[in-house]
């Protein structure tokens, strides 16, 4: 309905940063300033005045971002009410969901506008997760139309895009009977000599910072490398081993002999849905709702 270099340009309008405004959208501050160099080429104007500091709106670039607002605004209400054109159509959306992408938090936001579309049904898919989990991105589209989790990988799938809805937070799963299970948060210091399970290199950039961190700042702890895709088998194997497990909040009760405890960092990794972009017109009509929704809710800026 609109460029959506405007949503990028509004944030960062708002934000006063590249680097601010990429948190808030999900991509990188390279990413953000090619953005907002495309729309200021393609309008033919200079948007912001670069600084030490970050950015700031020039006199072009403060009337453009008005006029962005609004046509937000007019944008979402012209799909609301497009919306209602539509219901005399059945939708019904295939969710996969397996323990390591559990579906339920998407079919609990989708329980909060339920009503308003009693003609959208969705249906849970369920799959295995195993160590390789290209095949998870692959059935996209075929075996079902999407799936809800995390998405921390540094390129997705061909034909595969991202809608993201937040963050979660890191945990370090382990053996109920440890030391350290009944801590309230976990320092990186707390697991001096011990076994921890990581991602290995080269799938996760977020894990990456961890794993180069962990090994630079504290080699105190004995690092053990994972399959590039968590599967039960690697739960099974933290608490058979003893060892740690560097986890989510959300796969807590994955293995019910492990306790999930919260560590001490501000890397968080995005979760969302992940869809086809050549995905059929129920399910962009699905995505259209839940990121109608999520801009709406959070000021025009997809949740933090």
């Amino acid at each position: 309905m609109y460029n959506p270099l405007l949503k990028t340009f509004i944030v960062v309008s708002e934000s006063g940063s590249f680097q601010k405004a990429a948190a808030q959208l999900f991509i990188s501050p390279p990413a953000v300033m090619k953005q907002i160099n495309q729309l200021e080429h393609h309008l033919g104007l200079k948007l912001f005045e670069r600084t030490g500091k970050g950015v700031v709106l020039t006199r072009s670039g403060s009337s453009i971002y008005y006029d962005a607002k609004e046509i937000l605004r007019i944008s979402s209400a012209a799909i609301e009410r497009a919306y209602h054109f539509e219901e005399d159509r059945r939708f019904l959306i295939r969710v996969g969901s397996s323990l390591l992408y559990p579906a339920k938090p998407l079919f609990d936001l989708w329980s909060n506008y339920r009503k308003e579309y009693p003609n959208v049904s969705l249906r849970t898919v369920p799959f295995i997760d195993v160590g390789n989990g290209d095949y998870i991105y692959t059935a996209i589209g075929s075996v079902y139309d999407l799936i809800f989790g995390t998405y921390d990988l540094y390129s997705l799938p061909k034909n595969c895009r991202f809608l993201p809805m937040g963050f979660y937070p890191f945990c370090i799963s382990l053996p109920q009977s440890h030391r350290l299970a009944k801590k309230v948060r976990l320092l990186f210091s707390d697991l001096y000599g011990e076994r921890l399970m990581i991602l290995r290199p080269g799938i996760s950039p977020i894990n990456d910072r961890l794993h180069e961190y962990l090994e630079k700042k504290h080699p105190q702890i004995t690092l053990i490398e994972t399959p590039p895709y968590y599967d039960v088998d690697v739960f099974n194997r933290c608490e058979e081993e003893g060892n740690l497990l560097l986890s989510l909040s959300h796969w807590k009760g994955i293995n019910a002999g492990l306790s999930m405890v919260p560590l001490d960092t501000e890397e968080k990794v995005p979760y969302g849905i992940i869809y086809r972009s050549d995905s059929q017109e129920d399910v962009m009509f699905f995505l259209n709702i839940i990121e109608h929704y999520l801009l709406n809710a959070q000021g025009n800026v997809l949740t933090t």
